[in-house]
């Protein structure tokens, strides 16, 4: 067995070599998308959405969040080994999920799931003009009208932790979840 070559990560560094002190964020989404990202730590705000993905690649990678390395099926029917580094779709992906998790409702979650699977393969075959991805694409949109909110993160040694989540759309209600047996 042989682990990824410790001078192959350009956007990450190693979570043992990452800082003593997490750094703590906030990212506001509206129907899906963020709009806001707040380095608490730092008092950095963006808004646009280039200029603060660019942002959280920058800061997750100091804190050594987003290194991955998996095994692959290949559309040629072979297995390849893939070592990747996404620090910045690794935190949103876990506030995104997160947020989701008090505003989407179940059934509707059960078949983004699906869809989210068919997603993957029509991108990864190819077909994104294809009229069934314009079908999973609409589903997708209509899946997002109500995720809208903040949760709040903090980074530290490779790892993302949500530290807490808000929502006016919320469907979770603590008196009534914590009530039932």
């Amino acid at each position: 067995m042989v682990g990824p070559n410790k001078d192959m990560f350009r956007m990450t560094v190693d979570p043992e070599d990452a800082p003593n002190s997490p750094t703590y964020l906030r990212i506001e989404f509206e129907k899906g998308k963020p709009v806001k990202y707040i380095d608490k730590s730092a008092d950095v705000t963006h808004t646009d959405p280039l200029e603060g993905f660019i942002y959280l690649n920058k800061v997750a990678g100091a804190n050594g969040v987003g290194r991955i390395d998996i095994v692959e099926n290949r559309f040629v029917g072979i297995k390849s080994r893939g070592v990747y580094e996404t620090p910045a779709g690794t935190v949103l992906r876990a506030a995104h999920l997160d947020l989701e998790g008090i505003t989407m409702d179940r059934e509707v979650m059960r078949i983004r799931d699906t869809l989210s699977a068919e997603f993957s393969r029509l991108c990864y075959y190819g077909f994104w003009y294809a009229p069934e991805m314009e079908l999973v694409m609409n589903s997708i949109v209509f899946s997002q009208q109500y995720i809208t909110g903040a949760v709040e993160l903090k980074l530290y040694k490779g790892n993302v932790i949500v530290t807490g989540r808000e929502s006016p759309c919320a469907l979770y209600s603590a008196d009534l979840g914590n009530d039932i047996a």
